[in-house]
């Protein structure tokens, strides 16, 4: 091919292919379709996106199609509301000089023609050529139609599909074919799911997509969490892992979308959107098979594997839906679906004609769907070729597993295949399975903890306690999909304005609406948020009117203590710490807001049960402000915050005071208690706490002072034994039992990953904090 010298506009593989053939020094200036049409209009600035979220209030998604909407319309009156409303943003992004225009662009391109190189023939194309020859001289360049005869083949199934071409990739591989020089084009989800383990079988290098959606990291959480509590990013990013692979996103964030003197709590429903659109990080093979689409070129030496070649994808038929109508589109002079899907049709069969070493499949079943095949292999007069048995020998896993599931089919059913007379099912081990954990090499553990140093929390300790397994799949494995259920946004929510209360300047009407803009997604959402709203109300009033007869007067939110051994960290946040200094010595209560369930119990904390509250006394002892300091902790609670139904018999008040009552454990001294709750004696503060003639009542939840850093010091025994046992790879299935209950498998989510059985259960013996029947409550 021959260009003139200049502008020379085409995708990425045909720029490839013209500086191939370009003999000698050629002044050729390449840009994609996209970079022209911006060059020679305008250029949305990156920050746009979130400030027209934060200016209308939009989400996310609606301000990125809006963007998308202002790069069609011209700046007049429309007379149509939705047309106008994109043409008052686009007025809105000038007026913030969020618009950028090439100027200079436009006084080169009156020095060079411009070169469109196989454009499609579309109403946005005509447009933009239109524009561009208001300034020089236009040349089209249309490649040839090819005349290339594809090979189609038809199978049963997705399953026989992927075998296949993957026996196809094997053969090409032994007869010297580089793994860069074969492709894999339009593979869908269900495809690409069956390939990875295909890959791996075979022994053949596949280059995917990284996947998606970085909410699920525990750095992610914790930036997201930082903005809701620092001021300003600089505050955050300086309390961060500089080392983490995912540091650079969050400065590239706020530096490319220009939020540095924006608040961080106000980008948080844009940082949440972007999230999920970013890569993980993501293996780079320096010689794989390609996955790709069907708009590359391809050379004679490309061999292509075109999948899914089924009705429906093949071309892909594009709906009426979006933002902007066919109505809308049509008023735009931009292409309807119609158009679009008739662009779409011509694109696939040039591609198929002009593409060398060509092989499309299709299949007739994906599980229980039925699939047609394109109605292109009638209109193109393809040949159709069944295939009915998929070859073996490629790959002895995937062979033993076809075998086995032909016996399978032949025990269960009595259907007989011949394949099972050819080869029979050898060696392969059918029904045996070993499901208990396989250790994994120390080197691979230190390289592991390497790159990435343990941290504990009371969570993950938790986990790690009621089954090792259980904790290796969460966090080793990083199985823990990040889902930001409405019961966890409506928790965010009650701990949010609960701390708001203790600001000078808090208003509850404020605080409500703010947070719950922040939380509350739909009107579903927001049902439960004003149930809950009036119960934040009330429990603002009940925790207002017992801290003023409290003598702990001194209150601290979220308080963050990290505690940093040798070989790991432990951190944790206290919710509210109550507390005041005589004769410096620390007299203070922990309250814990929790919304959910919860048992409320120190029985069997020596195996590492209902750890929460003690691991509030040791984080409390760890305390830097309280360093050198004698600390009398009075009390370890939680405080219920949950939506509930209430008896409309009985006084409606009492019962939510009842519901507001602190729960847990306090300390067995009448003077300190007092301290805390002058109505100890008989409660209307703490749960479970009262006094009678001999003593404190049998149902009272109490601990001897002396006791105080007996649990401690077996909190601090119990995290150095999980972190060595974490760092030696100690994972086995082993769910703990008391009592006869299994207390580890019933809310577990990977109970149907470890196939436990009866023989992996542990039985404790019950060790009950307390003899409870002595009216004292002690050992």
């Amino acid at each position: 091919m021959n260009f003139k010298e200049g502008f020379i506009i085409c995708n990425a593989s045909m720029k490839e292919k013209i500086v191939k053939q370009v003999i000698g020094f050629k002044d050729y200036i390449f840009l994609t379709y996209e970079e022209v049409k911006n060059k020679l209009t305008f250029q949305i600035k990156k920050r746009a996106v979130y400030a027209i979220m934060k200016h209308y209030g939009f989400s996310y998604g609606l301000a990125v199609e809006y963007i998308q909407a202002v790069q069609l319309i011209e700046d007049k009156a429309y007379l149509n509301p939705k047309l106008d409303s994109i043409v008052s943003v686009l007025h809105y992004l000038k007026q913030e000089s969020l618009i950028e225009e090439d100027v200079l662009f436009k006084i080169r391109l009156r020095q060079y023609p411009i070169t469109f190189v196989d454009p499609t023939p579309s109403k946005e194309y005509e447009r933009l050529k239109a524009l561009a020859a208001s300034y020089t001289v236009i040349e089209e360049v249309f490649l040839q139609q090819g005349e290339y005869q594809p090979c189609l083949y038809e199978f049963s199934t997705i399953e026989e599909e992927a075998l296949f071409v993957m026996n196809q990739i094997s053969e090409l591989y032994k007869k010297g074919i580089p793994l860069n020089h074969i492709y894999i084009a339009h593979a869908d989800d269900s495809f690409r799911f069956i390939l990875k383990r295909l890959s791996k079988s075979f022994s053949i290098p596949i280059q995917f997509e990284a996947l998606k959606n970085i909410s699920s990291f525990a750095i992610t959480q914790d930036f997201l969490r930082k903005c809701y509590i620092e001021e300003d990013f600089h505050s955050i990013l300086k309390q961060m892992d500089h080392t983490h692979p995912l540091y650079p996103v969050f400065v590239d964030l706020i530096n490319s979308y220009e939020l540095v003197k924006e608040k961080p709590m106000d980008c948080i429903a844009f940082f949440k959107a972007k999230f999920k659109s970013i890569s993980y990080p993501n293996k780079i093979y320096l010689e794989a098979v390609q996955l790709v689409s069907e708009d590359l070129l391809f050379q004679e030496s490309d061999y292509v594997f075109y999948v899914g070649f089924n009705l429906g994808s093949s071309p892909k038929i594009e709906q009426e839906q979006g933002f902007l109508n066919d109505a809308d589109l049509n008023r735009l002079s931009c292409s309807t679906s119609t158009m679009k899907n008739m662009l779409a049709h011509e694109r696939l069969k040039q591609f198929i004609k002009n593409t060398p070493n060509l092989t499309l499949t299709y299949r007739l079943y994906v599980n229980q769907d039925v699939y047609l095949p394109s109605l292109l292999i009638r209109e193109m007069g393809l040949e159709v070729t069944r295939i009915e048995a998929i070859d073996y020998g490629y790959a002895p896993v995937e062979d033993e597993l076809r075998l086995v599931g032909l016996y399978d089919l032949y025990l269960k059913y009595g259907q007989w295949h011949p394949d099972l007379e050819n080869y029979g099912i050898g060696k392969a081990e059918y029904k045996t399975y070993q499901h208990q954990y396989q250790k994994i090499s120390q080197e691979l553990l230190d390289l592991h903890f390497e790159k990435k140093p343990l941290r504990l929390a009371y969570s993950n300790v938790k986990l790690y306690f009621a089954c090792p397994f259980s904790y290796y799949a969460d966090r080793i494995l990083g199985l823990n999909e990040f889902k930001p259920q409405m019961a966890a946004r409506l928790g965010t929510f009650a701990h949010a304005v609960l701390e708001d209360s203790y600001k000078e300047s808090f208003s509850f009407e404020e605080s409500v609406e703010f947070h719950k803009k922040e939380n509350a997604f739909d009107a579903k959402d927001v049902f439960f948020f004003n149930q809950m709203q009036q119960v934040l109300k009330n429990m603002i009033h009940f925790n207002q009117s017992h801290e003023q007869e409290s003598k702990l007067t001194t209150i601290e939110r979220e308080v963050h203590v990290e505690v940093v051994k040798d070989s790991y960290t432990f951190e944790g946040y206290i919710d509210k710490l109550m507390y005041t200094i005589r004769e410096d010595e620390i007299y203070a209560a922990i309250v814990d807001y929790k919304t959910g369930a919860d048992i409320i119990s120190l029985d069997n904390i020596e195996d590492g049960f209902h750890l929460q509250l003690p691991s509030y006394m040791y984080l409390l002892s760890k305390y830097e402000a309280f360093a050198n300091k004698k600390i009398h902790i009075i009390g370890i609670f939680l405080q219920k915050v949950n939506i509930v139904l209430y008896d409309s018999k009985s006084d409606v008040e009492l019962q939510m005071a009842k519901r507001f009552m602190l729960e847990g454990y306090s300390v067995a001294n009448p003077s300190l208690l007092a301290m805390l709750d002058p109505t100890y004696e008989h409660s209307t503060y703490i749960k479970s706490l009262g006094m009678g003639r001999d003593g404190f009542l049998r149902y009272s939840k109490i601990f001897l002072e002396s006791q105080q850093d007996e649990i401690i010091a077996m909190v601090e025994n119990l995290l150095d034994t999980a972190s060595k046992d974490i760092q030696s790879g100690i994972f086995p299935i082993a769910p703990k039992k008391i009592r006869g209950k299994n207390e580890s498998c019933t809310f577990c989510k990977y109970k149907d990953l470890c196939f436990c059985d009866y023989a992996d259960e542990i039985e404790l013996e019950y060790k009950p904090f307390g003899k409870g029947g002595d009216g004292n409550g002690l050992d």
